[in-house]
């Protein structure tokens, strides 16, 4: 039988085959429902295949084929089959793969961090203003992120700052990077833009509504919650953290 996981971040989550919800911290053996734990299939960089070390991030690109039992061993009814690591074959194949390991992991930090200094550098020269967001999803991972009363996360996927594909911002996140902007934006021009009404966002469903005519309706209301400023100081963008 199949083990049904969602994989994000640094935590996994799903359900084992006696039918248990669990979420298991990055590093952390997965329990396989049986007494055991579980040991995921996958390919290495040389082609050869076997357990994945603990500190490997399994993309959600793998949940289809989690649930057709690759990447389980046999043992644990799964497939055998590993799951890809991908790789380009020249001269123009691409093939996608699903894990991430610690040394891809490690290198990905490190372009983030080479693109946000190389682009911080380049608006100091041109007198640009720019702001951290990298940094602010990196204390949303840390932290949490509390607004309107509400304490919010980077958990996937109950936290409520990502949505179900584990990379895009939920309406709730895209409010708080817009309330961020425009703090930057007022800081840095001196302006008054008005700050975001979260209201909605917060309290109401993250679902369109139809009319009978098939076009979308809104019952947002219109009172604002406002959050203690975060600081102005604005200085690399960049990527959120990793969003798996």
């Amino acid at each position: 039988m199949a083990v049904q996981w969602w994989v994000a971040q640094d935590t996994f989550t799903g359900e084992t085959p006696d039918g248990a919800w669990v979420t298991v911290q990055k590093g952390q053996p997965i329990p396989d429902g049986q007494g055991g734990f579980l040991t995921y299939l996958g390919e290495k960089h040389d082609g050869t295949f076997g357990p994945i070390p603990p500190d490997t991030l399994v993309t959600l690109q793998a949940a289809p084929l989690l649930r057709q039992g690759i990447g389980i061993p046999a043992a644990l009814g799964g497939t055998g089959i590993p799951l890809p690591d991908g790789k380009f074959i020249p001269p123009t194949t691409l093939s996608p793969g699903v894990l991430l390991y610690a040394d891809e992991v490690a290198q990905l930090e490190d372009w983030t961090t080479h693109f946000n200094a190389t682009i911080a550098t380049e608006a100091s020269a041109h007198g640009a203003g720019l702001l951290d967001f990298h940094g602010i999803f990196e204390q949303v991972k840390a932290q949490g992120y509390d607004i309107g009363g509400i304490h919010l996360s980077a958990d996937f996927p109950t936290g409520g700052i990502f949505s179900a594909d584990g990379l895009h911002p939920t309406n709730i996140g895209y409010a708080v990077i817009a309330d961020d902007w425009i703090l930057a934006i007022n800081a840095t021009a001196g302006s008054d833009v008005p700050r975001p009404d979260v209201y909605s966002v917060l309290f109401e469903r993250d679902v369109p509504q139809f009319t009978s005519s098939g076009a979308t309706a809104s019952s947002r209301g219109s009172v604002s919650l406002a959050r203690p400023p975060v600081p102005s100081v604005i200085e690399t963008p960049g990527e959120p953290s990793r969003h798996r």
